[in-house]
């Protein structure tokens, strides 16, 4: 089960005349109950999720975008490391483009689109990530008019990122931050 304010990044798979193709994801630790560990018993592509009775909500700088009603999703390996196979909640499916609010803009990196939540509510603790950080995309989760959820740039000294090998994508929210392309293979 998802935990509260779950908050992951939505990759722009296909845009067509009428629809986006999207695949969403969220680092393993928003998900109560499993372990990695639990995931890794033998190489697989990917694992059964469980289901999500929740909406996905769709956030960009302005605030909500829509809303999701996907429920069934998979852990899918999305990274091999060192310390193993890495897997994480990925969501894929089609949604409308006149079921948001505005048009997808995805960054240069990945194609990523804006950030999803599930079980969100309002944090009233204020979150602000540094300015000096290279912030590719900011999102407004409870349409106030201040980012408070940032996908940054940090350098990886050892240069063996998937895609850009020079930076690693840390997603920032609620005091955490989450790396989400894969580095260190």
């Amino acid at each position: 089960m998802f935990t509260e304010n779950s908050a992951g990044i939505v990759f722009l798979k296909c845009e067509r005349a009428h629809s986006y193709e999207l695949e969403i994801v969220f680092p393993l630790d928003f998900v109560s109950g499993i372990s990695a560990d639990a995931l890794c018993s033998k190489f697989k592509t990917t694992y059964p999720g469980v289901y999500n009775e929740n909406g996905i909500e769709l956030v960009d700088a302005k605030g909500k975008l829509g809303e999701i009603k996907w429920t069934n999703y998979i852990f899918k390996m999305w990274c091999e490391k060192d310390a193993g196979f890495q897997y994480r909640p990925t969501f894929t499916g089609e949604i409308r483009k006149s079921d948001l609010k505005r048009p997808l803009k995805p960054v240069r990196y990945y194609d990523i689109a804006c950030f999803a939540l599930i079980h969100h509510r309002s944090d009233k603790s204020p979150s602000n990530v540094s300015q000096n950080k290279p912030i590719l995309m900011a999102g407004d989760t409870d349409a106030n008019g201040q980012a408070d959820i940032w996908l940054w740039l940090k350098a990886d000294e050892f240069h063996n990122c998937e895609g850009d090998k020079d930076s690693i994508v840390i997603m920032e929210y609620q005091h955490k931050t989450f790396e989400m392309n894969c580095c260190g293979y």
